[in-house]
């Protein structure tokens, strides 16, 4: 690859991050649907409006979608090698790791590990093992080296900012 096909995978990683957030978000609020809460859906968030009520399973929906997509993604690289898909992958694994580093104590893997009297870390190590698991498998059929996962990483770092800028500044104002 050439210095211009790094730029354009690096930014590709922007519509990657906005996919796999609300697809993250997605999984909450159609399990909140399901289980007949009023939502509000954000960009980078998703509320119950009935504050009294919440389930465990209104935040294991976003981490079952996350890693849902994943799954499909790392299927479609197994059986059609299938290149483009892998961002959705790297996203992944990236966005809750970097969850887990930003923000502990308010991530879903923190409730969901305290909701079952886990260790404060279990389910964290459970989902980041499982998306490093499908990242290096994809990444190793697809035959990616260390450049490539490096621009992915700064591609995803600039998709999460953008998000997270967007959802913070430009979101709010209409």
């Amino acid at each position: 690859m050439n210095i211009i096909n790094y730029f354009v995978l690096g930014l590709l990683f922007i519509p990657t991050a906005f996919f796999c957030l609300i697809v993250h978000e997605l999984g909450h609020w159609s399990t909140g649907k399901i289980l007949g809460y009023k939502m509000r859906f954000g960009l980078n968030i998703v509320k119950t409006i009935d504050v009294d009520k919440k389930s465990i399973l209104f935040t294991i929906g976003g981490l079952f979608f996350t890693i849902l997509l994943s799954l499909g993604s790392w299927v479609i690289i197994e059986i059609y090698k299938i290149n483009f898909v892998y961002m959705f992958i790297f996203f992944n694994f990236i966005m809750r790791l970097g969850a887990q580093i930003i923000n502990f104590k308010l991530q879903d893997e923190s409730i969901i590990s305290a909701h079952f009297n886990l260790k404060k870390y279990t389910i964290a190590i459970i989902v980041n093992i499982i998306l490093l698991a499908f990242t290096l498998r994809s990444g190793f059929i697809l035959g990616y080296n260390f450049i490539y996962h490096t621009v992915c990483l700064i591609g995803s770092l600039i998709g999460m900012i953008s998000v997270i800028y967007i959802d913070q500044y430009l979101w709010k104002i209409r």
